[in-house]
């Protein structure tokens, strides 16, 4: 697993995000206990996809928290979040 600070939306987010395997993109959104690191089911789903973990905003090393007002700016940060990796369209889990 790489991990690497990508900074997001004119820098107003820094976020630490993980990638692991190859395939298909797959965006992985942790729970509340945040980063879940190399765990069993990470590594099973990059058997067959290229999985993208990011740090939600405010948790670990990721800032720009007080960006995000609602459920509508967290679903913009997403999409910011994606185009900046490169990526068109993620598979979400």
């Amino acid at each position: 697993m790489t991990a690497m600070d990508i900074l997001v939306a004119d820098r107003a987010f820094r976020v630490r995000v993980a990638t692991v395997g190859e395939g298909p993109p797959l965006l992985y959104l942790h729970g509340f206990e945040g980063f879940p690191g190399e765990s069993p089911y990470i590594t099973r789903l990059a058997e067959s996809h290229r999985v993208i973990v990011p740090e939600h905003p405010g948790f670990g090393e990721s800032t720009g928290i007080d960006q995000i007002d609602d459920i509508l700016d967290i679903t913009l940060y997403y999409r910011t979040l994606i185009e900046t990796l490169g990526f068109d369209r993620v598979d979400v889990v």
